[in-house]
């Protein structure tokens, strides 16, 4: 879902009235830009909480916009992920997005390889069956196509026993296959 609405900095703003206690126990900090508002909480040890919810208080999941909004915020270089919990941990009371921002220099033991490499052209561009992308916002760094031979993904983790130990490694595949 893209908006008509223009893409402003983010500004500091006032602490809403009932979060005061929240702004000095948690170190909030609130942020508006023309679309979303975006409370910030740093939780130790360099990792950092945001709160999104969109100005018209609608629903909303465009990717792109809440990784522009964690870059304008935490930073292009630091790492951020939307939990999908078990539904006994499920927090859904308003039209609001959970990121969790890892400190610099730290990454998520989850994920692809390598970065996908993105362009405009998409006469050569490799589609992922009928999938196709629109068109690269202005913000979006233009590189050369993606070559699909070398992406990979990963994951590990220690379960909560501390005893079990998980590690996939998904080896980079080919067209076709």
């Amino acid at each position: 879902m893209s908006s008509h609405i223009g893409w402003t900095k983010f500004r500091k703003c006032p602490i809403p009235q009932g979060l005061e206690q929240d702004a000095t126990d948690n170190n909030l900090t609130v942020w508006l830009n023309s679309r979303y508002q975006v409370q910030q909480r740093e939780l130790g040890a360099g990792m950092t909480y945001l709160s999104i919810k969109r100005l018209k208080k609608e629903a909303v999941h465009d990717w792109r916009e809440l990784q522009r909004v964690k870059n304008d915020l935490c930073g292009e270089q630091r790492e951020g992920m939307e939990l999908y919990p078990a539904m006994a941990r499920v927090v859904d009371t308003a039209n609001s997005y959970h990121l969790f921002v890892l400190p610099l220099g730290t990454v998520f033991n989850v994920g692809f390889v390598h970065g996908a490499e993105v362009h405009d052209d998409f006469s050569d561009s490799y589609q992922w069956g009928e999938g196709r992308q629109r068109p690269l916002p202005n913000w979006m760094p233009r590189t050369k196509p993606l070559n699909p031979n070398e992406l990979g993904l990963f994951a590990s983790g220690v379960g909560t026993d501390g005893d079990l130990q998980l590690t996939i490694k998904i080896a980079p595949w080919k067209a076709g296959e």
